[in-house]
């Protein structure tokens, strides 16, 4: 009976071929739990720009740890929708990699915009999701979607909606800051835009092929061309020789 459940929960948990996106979720839930226990889990796991530099696994960290309920049920949601379709489509080891380097690109881009301005900003853990996001609609952006299951929007203006909101929440605390904040949604962007990583077979809508190089067609030499050769007496009467018995042929047809 114990097992017939566990395997249950197991086929469950495997369907879908988005596993990573499902831990990070149950991870945010426990660290959820546990930060109300103990700040242990803010102070070492959590990124505050640039003080958090002290701890290097905070860059990849930070996106594990949530504090708010409420928060995270919404976190939850889009993780589950944006970060289920991408980890299908590239599958979990790309899927864990990309997310892995825009957490560290937008930690980084943030920590210089702290240092920078003098001051200490919590990197918010749904930024690298904003990047996440930033990707999925560039590479459907006529998409038609629902909004929270109401509005309808196209997915291109589904990521201009979502970088303009990033940048005024954090221009509050500086203006600079909110270039600075979109350090993970500009790398995204950059990236579906040139391919960097080109043998990643991406959604059908924008397929990558390589692009074929042009065979440059290989020509005989012109016989009117000149050369070196034709400087030589002998070659140009040779020549003259040529062009009449090409004269006599085309005169006798």
């Amino acid at each position: 009976m114990v097992a017939d459940r566990w395997d249950r929960v197991r086929y469950a948990w495997q369907e879908g071929n988005y596993p990573l996106t499902k831990w990070i979720i149950v991870i945010n839930i426990a660290t959820l739990i546990a930060s109300a226990c103990t700040p242990i889990v803010g102070q070492w796991f959590a990124f505050d720009a640039p003080v958090s530099l002290a701890h290097p696994w905070a860059l990849l960290t930070y996106p594990l740890v949530s504090f708010d309920p409420i928060s995270l049920i919404f976190y939850g949601l889009w993780l589950y929708w944006i970060g289920g379709s991408l980890e299908r489509s590239w599958g979990t080891r790309f899927y864990a990699g990309y997310l892995a380097a825009m957490s560290v690109i937008t930690a980084l881009g943030m920590s210089a915009g702290a240092a920078l301005l003098h001051g200490v900003f919590p990197v918010n853990v749904t930024l690298p999701l904003a990047a996440l996001t930033v990707a999925w609609c560039m590479l459907n952006p006529d998409l038609e979607i629902r909004f929270w299951g109401i509005i309808p929007i196209l997915a291109k203006w589904l990521a201009v909606g979502e970088v303009l909101i990033i940048f005024f929440t954090h221009a509050k605390m500086h203006p600079l800051f909110g270039f600075f904040a979109l350090s993970g949604c500009a790398a995204s962007y950059l990236w579906v835009r040139t391919r960097a990583w080109s043998d990643v077979h991406l959604y059908s809508s924008m397929p990558y092929a390589p692009r074929p190089k042009k065979q440059k067609v290989q020509r005989g030499p012109r016989d009117d061309k000149f050369s070196m050769r034709d400087l030589n007496p002998f070659e140009r009467i040779a020549r003259a020789r040529r062009k009449k018995q090409f004269e006599r042929l085309m005169k006798d047809d």
